[in-house]
């Protein structure tokens, strides 16, 4: 598992500093979503995840309201922000922060 997590965090330093090139998500895909980052590296979300600010919860995987609007503008935010850093915590939970205080995580 060690070798997994030093492979992931190797990735993840490469995609610091670049930006989020293309964001790719779909009505028939439900809450999955893929995002193409500047520098040709790629990223697809098939698990729990949310986007939040310092004080809120913008959206999630679970933020559907029928018709997944609240949750498919709260995507559309990552699209074209920088990123400033990206990171495993201790439980290997995946946390990548962007230009206007998003942060998208990933668990």
């Amino acid at each position: 598992m060690e070798e997994i997590r030093e492979n992931l965090l190797e990735v993840l330093s490469t995609i610091e500093t670049s930006s989020v090139s293309r964001l790719k998500f779909g009505r028939n895909v439900g809450s999955i979503f893929s995002l193409d980052f500047s520098i040709g590296a790629s990223l697809m979300v098939y698990c729990s995840w949310r986007i939040a600010t310092r004080d809120k919860i913008i959206t999630s995987w679970r933020g559907t309201d029928g018709n997944n609007v609240k949750m498919f503008k709260g995507l559309s935010l990552l699209e074209d922000k920088r990123v400033l850093n990206a990171r495993l915590s201790d439980f290997n939970d995946l946390q990548i922060e962007l230009d206007n205080d998003i942060t998208l995580y990933v668990f």
